[in-house]
């Protein structure tokens, strides 16, 4: 087999690598890679200004939140709470990239971190990000779909209950 066979990429490879290759170029730019310290700052600084003792205990749980904890509860994203992050070796996946969103929890208002990893859930918020989807608020939701190796987390628009324009 001549090796100009053997390195052919089919078009959904391709897409694949443009897509990392997207991805890749804002983690560069941003000059956090994989450095996830901001977060674990920005939580000890929460338990250093605190004023009370039930404020020390409330702000060392302010971390970040997997999307597989969070399910099935609507919120807002827009780009500015998008960031992207290097994953680490030890986690098995087979897109090297994931995302932090920034979100507003629509059931309770507070902003919350959240983590996703999944290939096509990470493949959704970055399309929709170039697409410019994310210029404003929007509301979303990660649903769960049951699949042979489990659960796999994917986003979807959220339509509020009595919405005209709710799927059927």
């Amino acid at each position: 087999m001549s090796q100009d066979v053997a390195t052919r990429r089919t078009p959904a490879q391709e897409a694949v690598i443009a897509l990392a290759a997207g991805i890749n170029a804002v983690v560069v730019e941003s000059g956090y890679g994989d450095n996830n310290d901001e977060f674990v700052f920005e939580i000890m600084q929460g338990i250093t200004e605190a004023e009370t003792v039930e404020d020390v205990f409330a702000a060392q749980e302010t971390g970040l939140i997997s999307s597989k904890d969070f399910l099935d509860i609507p919120f807002t994203l827009d780009r500015t709470g998008v960031a992207w992050r290097k994953s680490d070796e030890k986690y098995d996946s087979a897109f090297p990239f994931f995302c932090m969103l920034t979100v507003v929890d629509l059931h309770d208002g507070e902003t919350k971190t959240i983590t996703a990893g999944g290939s096509s859930t990470v493949a959704v918020i970055r399309k929709l990000e170039t697409m410019g989807h994310l210029d404003e608020p929007r509301a979303l939701i990660f649903r769960g779909k049951e699949a042979s190796g489990g659960t796999v987390v994917m986003v979807k628009p959220y339509i509020q209950p009595g919405d005209a324009k709710k799927k059927r």
